[in-house]
């Protein structure tokens, strides 16, 4: 048997920190021995994230494969995020003047460095040269967010002489419309993604649309999408598919959809007028349900169709809650952003969605990286908001309608998929450096 081979993660974003980004980490780095290598981290002590605490580290009884830094920036915040100009932490909390003070004047001097705040634990890093403390590495494998995580990756690589990936949650140079940063930095950012993709001897991102938008820039470089992966209970998944199997012939159709509707950003309305035209065109009894902060966007929507009668909210529930709301369902749907972000991002909710053995019903751009998934997969279907009488017939359908292809699905986004993929890259990458 060959020996396993090291990679060094450079990742911000790691337990406590329970964000999207640690959540793939955690789940790699558990999977990765199974295939060959061996994970090791250099990470912050104490980090600085709106999400905190929640999220095992698998590396707690190998206390000796994680280096932790510490970052200056949330040492000074405590720990807490603070809002530029308003002294808030994110748990609203109002401190004294000489805190807001303080706030204030961290929150200005963030915006100033390049590329995100987390340049001042990469100098820490860099200077300091803990990673020797991990003397045989074969790779380097930088992910963000923080972005600035890839030039202590770009640095350890290079003085070792070693490959480095670079992977991408989110283009660099795709911030939202409405933050107010400067056109100098926008156009700054995209220079410092151009050279991280140029620098790096593979580009990791997380959606194959992701990666086709970044290959259209990038066409010289090796551009490779491995999505997020998800541990599923496939005994429960079985017995969730056997179960609709005897799903009652008359019982109403029951439309689910969870999570925020983002100040109607996702659009209930198309979906409400689809269920009444179904009920009263198709003579289908129908019932939408919708969880979440703001489902009075629901009630409003239903209102002016005059058919508050098809539309159940519930008030925010537990994570457990939400998925006994989900496992009932006969079918999950999916409202997406009409963003750019929407078109090369995977919604978390999808890994809720899937294990459920329900359709998806997926509602927005038909070029949408959910929308392909779902059609692809054959775990549903893609309409536009504007489909409303094919959305009326599918839902009319429902009941004798042939099951996903869950169990498939379920194997294609495992997180041991993940690890697989990614532990193929990195043989790949490691033997053509050589």
């Amino acid at each position: 048997m060959s020996p396993k081979k090291s990679c060094l993660f450079v990742a911000y974003a790691y337990p406590p920190i329970s964000s999207p980004g640690a959540v793939r980490a955690t789940r790699l780095l558990k999977m990765l021995d199974q295939f060959g290598w061996i994970g090791q981290v250099v990470t912050v002590q104490d980090g600085y994230s709106l999400r905190q605490g929640g999220l095992s580290d698998p590396l707690a009884d190998q206390p000796s494969r994680v280096i932790r830094v510490n970052d200056p920036i949330a040492q000074l915040a405590g720990g807490k995020t603070l809002t530029a100009g308003s002294g808030h932490t994110a748990e609203g909390v109002r401190p004294n003047w000489i805190k807001r003070v303080v706030a204030s004047t961290l929150g200005h001097f963030k915006r100033l460095l390049f590329p995100d705040r987390g340049i001042l634990w990469v100098l820490v890093a860099a200077i300091v040269r803990k990673d020797r403390e991990f003397p045989d590495i074969d790779l380097v494998h930088s992910t963000s967010p923080n972005q600035s995580s890839h030039i202590l990756g770009w640095a350890i690589a290079r003085r070792r002489k070693i490959p480095w990936v670079a992977e991408f949650r989110d283009p660099i140079s795709w911030l939202p419309d409405e933050q107010s940063d400067s056109y100098v930095r926008r156009k700054l950012l995209a220079k410092y993604e151009a050279w991280v993709v140029n620098k790096a001897d593979v580009t990791v991102v997380v959606s194959e649309a992701f990666a086709e938008y970044f290959r259209s820039i990038y066409p010289r470089r090796k551009i490779v999408a491995i999505p997020n992966g998800v541990e599923f209970d496939i005994d429960e998944v079985v017995r969730r598919l056997e179960l609709r199997q005897q799903r009652p012939a008359l019982s109403p159709v029951r439309l689910v959809h969870t999570g925020s509707l983002y100040a109607g950003a996702r659009k209930p309305g198309p979906l409400i007028e689809a269920a009444k035209r179904a009920r009263d065109v198709y003579g289908v009894s129908v019932l939408v349900e919708f969880a979440g902060e703001d489902t009075q966007i629901a009630i409003e929507a239903a209102n002016l169709l005059a058919c508050r009668d098809l539309v159940k909210v519930h008030d925010t529930l537990t994570h457990s809650a939400t998925q006994e709301l989900l496992r009932s369902a006969d079918a999950t749907v999916a409202l997406l952003h009409d963003d750019r972000i929407a078109q090369i991002g995977i919604m978390s909710k999808f890994f809720d969605y899937l294990p459920t053995g329900a359709p998806i019903l997926c509602i927005g751009d038909a070029n949408a990286m959910l929308s392909r998934i779902v059609q692809q997969d054959e775990l549903g279907v893609a309409f536009l908001y504007s489909d409303i009488d094919q959305m009326a017939r599918w839902i009319a359908d429902l009941p004798g309608m042939r099951a996903p292809k869950t169990l498939d699905a379920c194997e294609k986004w495992s997180s041991k998929q993940m690890a697989l993929n990614v532990s193929e890259l990195f043989d790949d990458v490691l033997m053509q450096s050589k």
